[in-house]
């Protein structure tokens, strides 16, 4: 695990203790120092893609078994590893299905694509039930995020390609929204508070980006990280804080943070050739990935503190962070040697409330099974220098803006 410390940004080699694993038929769990790290995949699956976790460490996202962004299905891993596959009733077997977000009542939203073609929103209940159709007479809509209280942020176009966002409340009621002389605008997220964050550009075809945040009465500010070509805000707590993106080129990403009065910090990991922060959490932990200067994803958090830890999950070329709780645990992806996508969740010692009550694996003795591999996990948890070349970060959901002309509603 690497750490990197103070205004310095020193990066050093943290000790990497004891291994334990234990083995299901799609489950493994890594254990070393206070961290613990339990591999999955959904069976069958060669590509599984965690893309949110909720306090109750309940997990959504999208799994295949063809190949990468072909034909995937959705996904529920509850907090004690039960998976539930799901696909929009009446889809076919080429259908399309991204998982986006999940709140702590266990309701998750996404898109699909159906026979047409165009995309739609979708919203999952906790006991399975699927409203595939989030905003009347639209012609297409997507579904970004959903807060604790159910409502949803997403966005629509119409039948005569007018375009925009819209926030869904917990009673279907859809309020759509536009930011002033927008042209493209991508929601990203929206937090209990029913205060939404995206991004937004003058042209659909530009390579300029706004910030924008919404709160709940409509009142929208739009705002750019100093100097940034490109600002992409992904992500919003309760207390207002925003964690996103920004580059004064076309590729070379930063990382910002900007508090709820403005200000706008900014941050890098140490030595990377890209950091992209995917969410933060109500304690202000962050969560994400960062590129090495062979184009080698790896995983972060950005504590309180400002320090921040690196780690990669056990075995991985590449590995993907791409959403933190409360409780400081943290899911994604990463390929193995194989070109395999694996799921995973980072746990630490303090986040082991949220797996309470969940059954160990045993030995025959019933003492809970643990095996020492101190050079194997040495091997899997540190950054390798000799490792192959990994394959691409996928395809960052915040350059798939809606386009079209502005609806100018709301």
């Amino acid at each position: 695990m690497l750490l990197v410390r103070g205004k310095l940004r020193v990066i050093t080699l943290a000790s990497v203790g004891l291994l334990a694993a234990l083995c299901t038929a799609t489950t493994t769990t890594y254990a070393h120092d206070s961290i613990v790290f339990i591999v999955f995949d959904v069976p069958g699956a060669k590509f599984t893609s965690p893309v949110s976790i909720n306090d109750r460490g309940e997990i959504v996202g999208w799994w295949s078994s063809v190949g990468y962004l072909d034909q995937p299905h959705g996904f529920v891993r509850d907090r004690c590893g039960t998976i539930t596959s799901f696909d929009v009733p009446g889809a076919t077997a080429t259908d399309v299905l991204f998982t986006q977000s999940i709140n702590r009542e266990g309701d998750s939203v996404g898109i699909w694509y159906g026979r047409s073609g165009e995309p739609g929103g979708f919203l999952r209940h906790r006991n399975g039930k699927i409203t595939s159709s989030l905003v009347p007479g639209a012609a297409t809509s997507s579904a970004e995020s959903i807060n604790d209280s159910g409502d949803v942020l997403g966005t629509f176009s119409d039948p005569d390609g007018t375009s925009g966002g819209f926030v869904r409340d917990e009673h279907g009621a859809v309020t759509p929204f536009n930011v002033p002389g927008a042209a493209a605008l991508m929601p990203q997220s929206i937090n209990n508070k029913g205060t939404s964050v995206g991004n937004w550009s003058e042209n659909p075809d530009s390579n300029f980006f706004h910030g924008f945040v919404r709160d709940k009465t409509g009142s929208t500010t739009s705002f750019d990280v100093p100097g940034a070509m490109a600002t992409y805000p992904a992500s919003i707590n309760d207390k207002g804080q925003i964690v996103g993106s920004w580059s004064a080129t076309l590729f070379a990403f930063h990382g910002f943070l900007r508090d709820r009065d403005g200000t706008i910090t900014l941050f890098d990991v140490a030595g990377a050739a890209a950091t992209n922060p995917y969410r933060i959490n109500d304690k202000g932990e962050i969560a994400g990935y960062w590129s090495d200067p062979a184009s080698h994803a790896h995983g972060f958090v950005r504590h309180v503190d400002g320090t921040i830890t690196l780690f990669d999950a056990p075995g991985a070329v590449l590995t993907i962070a791409a959403s933190i709780n409360a409780h400081g645990e943290i899911t994604g992806e990463y390929y193995d040697k194989a070109n395999v996508l694996h799921g995973f969740v980072r746990v630490p010692s303090h986040g082991e409330e949220s797996r309470e009550g969940c059954d160990r694996p045993t030995r025959p003795d019933g003492e809970e099974d643990a095996t020492t591999g101190r050079a194997m996990a040495t091997a899997a948890l540190a950054l390798r220098s000799d490792a192959p070349a990994a394959p691409r970060p996928p395809a960052d959901p915040r350059t798939r803006p809606t386009s079209g002309r502005s609806s100018g509603r709301g």
